[in-house]
This record gives structure tokens, C-alpha cells and sequence, in this order.
């Protein structure tokens, strides 16, 4: 029975898609989307190539090329804009509801995120979330970036639970994918890339949306009790 949820935090419990509207082009979310993603493939570059930087570096490198690919020419100061955005993503609408459901239901709440712990930390205290949140477990920690198993072998030193106890919530299915190679639960939040990588590992339990996740992930704690 799992005592501990550990949410993904960018794309999964905050939102980027407000940080288009620093960018006065009609495509900016798409522009912001891609930056996020093209961030997420350097961190993987840098950890197989043996490199470590901060992900906010690899997001201001990402938003620089995608504005270049989209023909768009900003200032310096526009683009700080953008990632200043980035780096205080509101929350989705029912990530609150989704935390408050699993705290009623006797679970620990924690993150795990490829952001470093300062900066996440700062992310949850904008987002209005941080005095909900358990622990927070960086990639700083192991200077590699998720899906590395040694990101989410470090929740499970920082944590001190079996991996079987602990369900990692990610929209992301190469997340999912890092938290089963080492036997964590999984949860996949499916609205975004609506259809699992074909080969990658099934999720314990998918959902669209993060309150669906939150809730069936109660109903199973209430099955193990019974």
C-alpha cells in the first residue's frame, strides 16, 4: 500500500502555458511548450554525456533557439520576462484539490522534480503550495536529471520508504518510464500526450486529469485496506 505520492512539478502540478502571455506573438504557447520540452532533452543530453546545469540555464538556452526557429525578435529584457514566468508557473486549476485529496486520505506529499531544490522550492511558495509539500527532491541532489534512476533512487534515500510504498504522478511518459525501472508506483497523467509511448511500461493508474490521477489512487489505498 503506498504511504507516499511524489508529484512531477513542471507540466505536471504547475502550469507553463501562462508564461506565453510575456511574449507578443500569436504562437507564444507553442513557443513556450517547445522551450519546456527542448529543456527537459538537454538536462537528458547533459546527464548521458556526464554534464550537469542548472535546468533555469536550459531554459533560457531552449526559449532563445525556439524564438529563433519562430522568426520572432525579442530584446533581452523580454526574454527574462519569459523565464521569470517560467520560474513561477501558477499551479493547474485542481493540483490544490488533487494534494488536499491525498492528505485526507493519510499520504504523505512530496515532490520530485528536475529543477533544483531552491528553485522548486520557490516555484511551491508562488504557487501557493509549499506548506502542503512534504519534501522536495531535486535533481541538484544528484547533479543528473529524471529519467536517470539515480534522481528517483535519491527520493527513495531522502524518503526511507520501500519503492512499492511510494506512486510517482507525472504527465510525462518517460518519467513514468525512470520511476518503474527502479519499482516505483506510477501514475500518468494522460491529457497532454493522451497516448502512452508505444514499448515504455503501463502506468498503476492513468487518468486525464490530475484530480482523476489523485482519485484513483485514494480508491486503491481504500482496496489495500479493506
Amino acid at each position: 500500500m503506498p504511504s507516499w505520492v511524489l508529484f512531477d512539478l513542471n507540466g505536471t502540478l504547475l502550469d507553463p502555458h501562462p508564461a506565453a502571455s510575456a511574449l507578443p506573438m500569436a504562437d507564444g504557447e507553442a513557443v513556450v511548450l517547445a522551450s519546456l520540452h527542448d529543456a527537459v532533452v538537454q538536462g537528458m543530453v547533459d546527464t548521458l554525456s556526464g554534464e550537469y546545469r542548472p535546468f533555469l540555464d536550459y531554459i533560457h538556452a531552449a526559449l532563445q533557439r525556439q524564438l529563433q526557429v519562430s522568426g520572432a525578435e525579442l530584446d533581452s529584457d523580454s526574454v527574462e520576462a519569459v523565464v521569470e514566468l517560467m520560474a513561477r508557473m501558477p499551479p493547474f486549476a485542481d493540483s490544490g484539490d488533487a494534494i488536499a485529496l491525498l492528505l485526507d486520505a493519510g499520504l504523505h506529499v512530496g515532490v520530485l522534480t528536475n529543477s533544483g531544490k531552491e528553485p522548486a522550492t520557490r516555484a511551491l511558495e508562488s504557487a501557493g503550495l509549499v506548506t502542503r509539500i512534504e519534501a522536495v527532491i531535486a535533481s541538484d541532489a544528484v547533479r543528473a536529471y529524471k529519467p536517470a534512476t539515480s534522481v528517483y533512487r535519491a527520493a527513495l534515500e531522502q524518503i526511507g520508504v520501500p519503492a512499492a510504498e511510494i506512486v510517482l504522478i507525472s504527465a510525462h511518459w518517460w518519467d513514468v518510464t525512470g520511476a518503474k525501472r527502479v519499482g516505483l508506483g506510477t501514475a500518468w497523467v494522460s491529457a497532454k500526450e493522451q497516448v502512452l509511448m508505444p514499448g515504455s511500461p503501463a502506468p498503476d493508474v492513468q487518468a486525464p486529469s490530475l484530480l482523476d490521477v489523485a482519485h484513483e489512487i485514494v480508491s486503491k489505498v481504500g482496496e489495500c485496506k479493506q
